[in-house]
């Protein structure tokens, strides 16, 4: 890498192909392939996980794609280990010696590491954010978060959002997403800067944005039935990106000033950060 040019700049190419090349693994409409991975995790399974009992435990009953697809082939030799257990009850209450499962099971430990998770579908849920007419964004946001692109919010002028609601990456790198978005962001900036103005994406362009967003997603297998974080209690799909990268960056490659209102005089909205609940 050190002594070819342009080597490392093609290896990180030809593996960005290759993830890209995998995003009809969300799309039902491969379900006749996928139906072929199935069986080949399946067997993969069955040979490196000799318990019977445990080999029901660990085989998912949902569709590849539906939560992170984990790239290790040490996973499953290390549930099977003679002293590595797995337990798929809830936990009831925490004691001196352990853990109380909600089936009765006494689990003893010397050390609990409690991954609690993250309010993923809460974006922006540390900062009370006010746009136009005194309208609040977390409101707003009670039935599932909703942008333009990913980036921009109707009656919020001049707020960009880096990693907003519906561009979660699962096939390829969320680096190239994030990029995609930066630049989008510093084209409308800079023409802000360049013409003293605002920018605030319509609401029919974001709510057409959504409908179609929406529509694409009910076609993929994350409206399957899914465990996990990528919808609201209510089903709505909020984290991800139903489509290749490519289609992102074509998507955000020029600001179309057609679709924001603008004007001239600052509209009165204001964000403010809340302190953490513990301090």
């Amino acid at each position: 890498m050190r002594t070819v040019p342009g080597l490392a700049r093609a290896q990180h190419n030809l593996e960005w192909l290759w993830y890209e090349s995998r995003v009809p693994i969300i799309f039902n409409e491969f379900d006749p392939l996928r139906a072929g991975l199935h069986a080949w995790l399946r067997y993969k399974i069955r040979r490196e996980i000799r318990d019977s009992e445990l080999r029901r435990k660990v085989t998912p009953d949902y569709k590849v794609g539906c939560n992170r697809v984990l790239l290790s082939n040490q996973w499953y030799p290390t549930l099977d280990r003679d002293h590595v257990s797995v337990h798929t009850d809830g936990v009831a209450r925490v004691q001196e010696s352990g853990l109380i499962l909600t089936d009765g099971a006494a689990v003893d430990a010397d050390v609990i590491v409690w991954c609690t998770g993250f309010t993923a579908t809460e974006y922006l849920a540390p900062i009370d954010i006010t746009g136009r007419d005194g309208r609040k964004l977390h409101i707003e946001w009670k039935a599932g978060p909703e942008a333009y692109l990913g980036i921009t919010v109707s009656g919020y002028p001049n707020l960009f959002m880096i990693y907003g609601p519906n561009t979660g990456s699962l096939t390829n790198t969320i680096i190239f997403l994030l990029e995609k978005q930066a630049r989008y962001a510093r084209l409308a900036i800079a023409h802000s800067a360049r013409t003293g103005t605002w920018l605030d994406v319509r609401r029919d362009v974001q709510d057409a944005f959504n409908r179609n967003l929406q529509r694409r997603l009910a076609g993929t297998v994350f409206t399957s039935g899914c465990p996990g974080w990528y919808h609201t209690t209510d089903g709505k799909v909020v984290a991800v990106w139903p489509g290749s990268h490519i289609a992102y960056a074509r998507a955000t490659a020029e600001l179309d000033l057609d679709a924001y209102e603008t004007g001239n005089r600052h509209p009165r909205h204001r964000i403010t950060v809340r302190p953490p609940r513990d301090q």
